[in-house]
């Protein structure tokens, strides 16, 4: 019979700047990776998303604690962060800024340039595709070729890059110079090359469903794209005063039962394509639309209390996060209106996120949570210790 031999262990202290910390022992060829999911473990959901940090340098999960050269009893610092979220209508992408990126989801999956995904400063996405500007100042994409996910033939051109912006189809990028370089779907603005000689001394970029404005130092403003800046019939709207808002859903053949009900204290009001949700200044909610696009939260009255954020899947589901950091879910229970199977999971939320079929829940101990549509974001197990390992 083979021998079987343990790795020896060692302890590592992890401190935070609050002055907690916590003492964790692993196999000394563990990766520092698995160093910090342990700590965050010990030190429970007040920690976070921990990011690890020796001599002023924010540390790789891949690294190995042996590549530190740690001792027995040594300290490590540790960082607490708050991920931010980037989503399209059908997939999630997750990343720190000056750290990595998680993404999973229709047209999410990122492994083919996974390895580049590093020092990420900012995320874009079409319907269909991701651009991730790094530190270096370039950009990686990934996702559906024609909307942007493809811009192999542009590397020599994504330099210097300033800022990356996105609308339905396409991405530009601005560029220290002043220019501009478009890629994507040519109808929506991802073709520049009509206007290519306005596009100089450019300060600013604004996104358009289908299209885009550049605006010059001269004060000019530049357009390209599918559609004019009014598009479309235009109709009489009603005498209205006060208006403090104006929200919409995709239908205007709603039945009489489904209008607006008399509201007083309305906070806030979220939409699906065909219901809406009205967040009121005692906690409580009021919806009204289609029952079967989250017009109907009758049975959920009763949990809908204390409510400070209400969130729409554009497919007919609400979520509404409650002041005890618990969830409460109604409408399309494909697409995010039921969420019996996480429920027990939905703790200490601090906020949610959504695609057009599915949400994710972000947890004060760094756990991410999901559900609705598995193809469409509502499934994360695959990349869950990817989540973990995130730095």
């Amino acid at each position: 019979m083979g021998q079987h031999f343990t790795s020896p262990k060692l302890s590592v202290t992890v401190l935070l700047p609050s002055g907690s910390g916590a003492e964790v022992s692993i196999p000394v060829n563990s990766t520092l990776g698995e160093l910090k999911v342990a700590a965050q473990k010990s030190l429970g959901r007040s920690a976070g998303f921990l990011r690890l940090v020796r001599d002023g340098r924010l540390l790789d999960s891949q690294e190995s604690v042996q590549s530190l050269q740690l001792q027995e009893g040594d300290t490590l610092c540790a960082v607490a962060s708050v991920p931010t979220v980037c989503a399209n209508p059908r997939a999630f992408a997750v990343y720190f800024r000056g750290g990595g990126l998680v993404s999973w989801g229709n047209d999410g999956d990122a492994s083919r340039v996974q390895e580049r995904l590093i020092n990420v400063q900012d995320v874009q996405a079409t319907d269909a595709a991701f651009a991730a500007l790094l530190g270096d100042r370039t950009v990686v994409t990934w996702g559906h070729r024609h909307c942007g996910g493809d811009t192999l033939k542009l590397q020599d051109r994504l330099k210097d890059v300033r800022s990356i912006h996105a609308n339905s189809g396409a991405f530009t990028a601005l560029l220290e110079d002043g220019t501009v370089v478009a890629w994507g779907l040519d109808e929506v603005g991802g073709y520049s090359g009509r206007i290519e000689d306005e596009l100089h001394n450019v300060r600013a970029i604004h996104s358009m469903q289908r299209g885009f404005l550049a605006v010059r130092t001269d004060g000019r403003a530049v357009t390209w794209g599918g559609e004019a800046l009014m598009e479309g019939e235009m109709i009489q709207a009603p005498e209205l005063r006060n208006v403090q808002a104006v929200y919409a859903t995709d239908r205007g053949d709603a039945p009489q039962s489904a209008l607006v009900p008399r509201l007083e204290g309305v906070q806030k009001i979220s939409a699906t394509k065909g219901a809406f949700a009205a967040q009121l200044r005692d906690g409580r909610v009021a919806t009204w639309g289609l029952d079967s696009l989250g017009g109907d939260s009758s049975l959920q009255q009763g949990s809908l209390q204390a409510v400070t954020e209400i969130y729409a899947t554009h497919s007919g589901a609400f979520a509404a996060l409650r002041a005890d950091g618990r969830v409460v879910t109604w409408g399309n229970q494909t697409f995010g209106g039921s969420s019996f199977a996480v429920q027990d999971l939905l703790y200490h939320v601090q906020e949610i996120h959504s695609t057009h079929w599915a949400f994710l829940a972000l947890r004060s101990d760094g756990q991410c949570v999901t559900w609705g549509h598995p193809d469409r974001g509502g499934d994360c197990r695959d990349v869950q210790q990817k989540l973990q390992w995130l730095m």
